[in-house]
């Protein structure tokens, strides 16, 4: 008896390429445009869809590789280490934002661009929500709702004078699931934006 063989690509929904450059101008467009043929390759000849976004990080340019990267479409993140182990630490950082993973590139644009991250934004998911447990406790815990339990706590909290800080210093990847469990929560989001154009 012989074991079914699965595609070696069958669990994999989406590949983020980080390309650390410093002062490229010469090498990075080749470069750029070698990796979109090996994506438009992957797209036409893999079995299953997969979503690859390219993330170029200016680790402190002086020249116009920033000019030439930005003609392409890819993400891109400027820095000024001048080490490219902290860039690449970067992009991957930058790669892997919280967004909803699985979802086709335009979707996940429309995404970050209502959800941009910033100090003090006003944003509030479960999925990276902490909290004291003695104010957990003193007011009175998660609300037994359908859904909003986590906006209710974050809301009942600040009424009551609660310190309450909104970064975009503790990124999470959270599930792209389109059919919800909780009604009118993230899955729902992405559900009534599945025709969307950015």
């Amino acid at each position: 008896m012989t074991r079914p063989t699965s595609h070696p690509l069958e669990h994999i929904l989406a590949v983020s390429v980080v390309v650390p450059a410093r002062n490229e101008a010469r090498l990075i467009g080749r470069c750029l445009t070698a990796i979109r043929a090996t994506v438009d390759h992957l797209r036409t000849t893999a079995a299953i869809a997969i979503d690859v976004d390219v993330t170029v990080v200016l680790d402190d340019c002086s020249d116009p590789t920033a000019t030439i990267a930005s003609a392409y479409d890819v993400r891109v993140v400027t820095v000024g280490y001048g080490a490219v182990g902290a860039s690449r630490h970067a992009g991957v950082t930058a790669a892997l934002r919280p967004d909803p993973r699985g979802l086709p590139r335009q979707k996940r644009l429309l995404w970050e661009f209502a959800h941009e991250p910033a100090p003090g934004h006003p944003h509030i998911y479960g999925a990276n929500l902490g909290i004291r447990a003695s104010t957990y406790l003193a007011l009175g815990g998660f609300a037994p709702v359908a859904t909003g339990e986590d906006r209710a706590l974050v809301h009942v909290a600040r009424d009551h004078g609660d310190g309450i800080v909104a970064t975009d210093q503790a990124p999470v990847l959270t599930s792209a699931r389109r059919h919800a469990r909780a009604p009118h929560g993230f899955a729902d989001w992405i559900h009534d934006r599945q025709g969307g154009m950015l």
